[in-house]
């Protein structure tokens, strides 16, 4: 009897063994060079517990097989008798468990994909690299060696999230990132079509389905340029075009060379033209060394982000390109508000605002040209770098009065790290007067400090006119009074 409990104990062992994870093989090293490597089999096999794997594959855990070369870590394995396998980079942690996979890698292709011979199949290096139902793989040479020598090589992952197929692409040297928030059908963010190159002549790359592969949690950001989509129109000023569906929303946008696109579900919905009723018209806008240097038309731009009759943007190469790349960059922009024509000028770095606040003051009694800027720097004053910012604060003058913060946000930051100051030289009733505050102050002009004894003829007119009128308001009141009495 006893033996017959000690048998059947034995070949409960012998069942359970082929359930649940069991580890086949384990292999840590340059594991292209069989030679260099380490079996650790027995190593990573006692460090299952309760069917689930969670190991670092590094020199402290497995010493070094392959010293001053880049290591990784291959564990292959069943679990209920299903063969699978995983692989890491050195100093990654690798985990295997045996709850259902949500994402599956169905095929991995890298290489020149318009050459099927000059690929490789690389599904069972991509699928070994999935943890925790995330893939994050970087496509190049060192991972995948070089199918396509010489050639601009891509790497295309086809997939499942819960059975629901997808896809992904990415070009060489850049990161492919899938998780299970890029499930087809409950993605936020969409992406319906994307062009680079000449748009207006046609000279354009379909970068769609790269585009789309770059979408990661709902959100994408990437700097537009020939690395990223090549180059269809060689010497000529190349645009980029998207047209995507954020939070059920269609949304377009056009964006130069060298600028960053960034999309992501905080994104603010777009703003809802109401025609007829605009305030607020961007009737050009250009950026780059201006007047004269080399600048990108942005009118299309900056009228996209106008929102509620209103424009705030900080003024970057990210948003507009980088026309000139070695010059100082400044935005312009001519606009009509509720009717009233203005024009702005700001350096690179700082925001560009307009708003009802910008419409052109009424023009006092006394005149609209009293106060006059005739000079404004900004920067590490006297000697440091600073920029000229005339135009802008003479922009900011208000019925001959003037309040403006000194900030990079104003002006730009013509010297990163330094105490920056403002200095305005101005005349007011031609007299020439000077001012200067440090950054994060105000600098302030303002007619009643200016003309103080305007204020005090104002007063002195006032007793001479209004006094004998009391007077006279005051003796009518008393013969009233009287006369009052008297019946």
């Amino acid at each position: 009897m006893l033996g017959g409990f000690i048998a059947g104990m034995a070949c409960l062992a012998v069942t359970n063994a082929s359930a649940g994870l069991v580890i086949v093989k384990a292999v840590f090293g340059d594991l292209s060079n069989p030679a260099a490597t380490a079996d650790v089999t027995t190593n990573v096999a006692a460090m299952v517990q309760n069917d689930e794997l969670s190991v670092e594959a590094n020199i402290t855990t497995f010493g070094d097989p392959a010293f001053g070369i880049k290591k990784q870590l291959r564990v292959d394995y069943t679990i209920d008798g299903v063969a699978g396998s995983k692989l890491v980079p050195e100093n990654n942690r690798l985990k295997i468990t045996t709850r259902a996979a949500r994402l599956v890698v169905v095929k991995a292709v890298y290489g020149n994909l318009s050459t099927p011979d000059a690929t490789a199949d690389v599904t069972t290096n991509v699928a070994a690299m999935v943890q925790d139902d995330e893939l994050g793989v970087d496509a190049n040479i060192d991972t995948f060696g070089d199918p396509a020598p010489g050639f601009k090589k891509q790497l295309r992952v086809d997939y499942t999230i819960d059975g629901v197929a997808g896809s992904k692409l990415v070009l060489e040297d850049n990161r492919l990132r899938v998780t299970v928030n890029d499930k087809p059908g409950l993605s936020r963010l969409v992406i319906r079509k994307a062009e680079y190159g000449n748009l207006a002549d046609g000279k354009v790359t379909d970068v769609t389905a790269l585009v789309a592969g770059m979408v990661v949690n709902d959100a994408v950001e990437v700097v537009i340029n020939n690395d990223l989509f090549g180059d269809p129109a060689p010497e000529e000023l190349k645009r980029f075009r998207i047209d995507y569906t954020l939070n059920g929303e269609k949304r377009s946008r056009t964006l130069f060379e060298g600028s960053r696109l960034r999309i992501s579900t905080n994104d603010k919905p777009a703003a809802v033209p109401q025609p007829g009723s605009s305030k607020l018209v961007i009737r050009k806008a250009e950026y780059g060394d201006l007047p004269d240097g080399h600048a990108n038309d942005v009118t299309e731009l900056v009228a996209a982000m106008v929102a509620n009759d209103a424009l705030d943007v900080k003024v970057s190469d990210d948003d507009f390109g980088n026309p000139e790349p070695a010059a100082l960059k400044k935005l312009r922009v001519d606009y009509t508000f509720d009717g009233v024509d203005g024009s702005k000028t700001v350096y690179a770095g700082a925001r560009m605002t307009v708003s009802a606040g910008d419409l052109p003051a009424p023009s006092s009694q006394w005149g609209s040209h009293k106060l006059v800027i005739l000079a404004a720097d900004y920067g590490d004053l006297p000697d440091g770098n600073a920029y000229d910012v005339t135009e802008m604060v003479a922009a900011m003058v208000r019925g001959n009065n003037l309040k403006v913060m000194a900030t990079n946000d104003n002006f730009g930051d013509p010297a990163i790290g330094a105490k920056k100051e403002l200095q305005v030289d101005y005349s007011f009733n031609g007299k020439l007067k000077s001012k200067t505050v440090e950054e994060g102050q105000f600098l302030t002009i303002d007619a009643a400090s200016e003309e103080p004894y305007q204020w005090v003829w104002f007063a002195v007119l006032g007793l001479l006119v209004i006094t004998p009128v009391a007077v006279l308001i005051k003796v009518r009141r008393k013969k009233r009074r009287y006369a009052f009495q008297k019946y």
